[in-house]
């Protein structure tokens, strides 16, 4: 398995390793991080986490199983496994739009 280019379709094989976790584990906080960078640069973020929340590895595997799992996902089999993760980021802590300009 290529981690470089795992994709939804690999993680059903890679779900269980330590390689696949530790992996997914990398993106995660990879997107954290870039969340972050966002905020502090005052743009609008990716997604939107419960403050005193911090993501572990099992919010991670509980976050991308749903993804995949869910029937409003629109990624292929072969959607790089961040893109996956990313958009369950999103549908899990969705931002609220900002108020209409009066």
């Amino acid at each position: 398995m290529a981690f470089a280019q795992l994709t939804a379709n690999d993680s059903e094989r890679g779900k269980d390793t330590d390689i696949f976790k530790t992996y997914l584990t990398g993106v995660g906080d990879g997107l954290v991080y870039a969340n972050a960078a966002l905020a502090v640069n005052q743009g609008p973020k990716l997604y939107c986490q419960p403050r005193g929340l911090a993501l572990k590895q099992a919010n991670y595997l509980s976050i991308l199983k749903r993804e995949l799992d869910s029937p409003a996902a629109t990624h292929k089999a072969d959607t790089h496994i961040a893109l996956v993760l990313l958009n369950g980021l999103m549908r899990t802590f969705p931002c609220e739009a900002p108020a209409p300009k009066q």
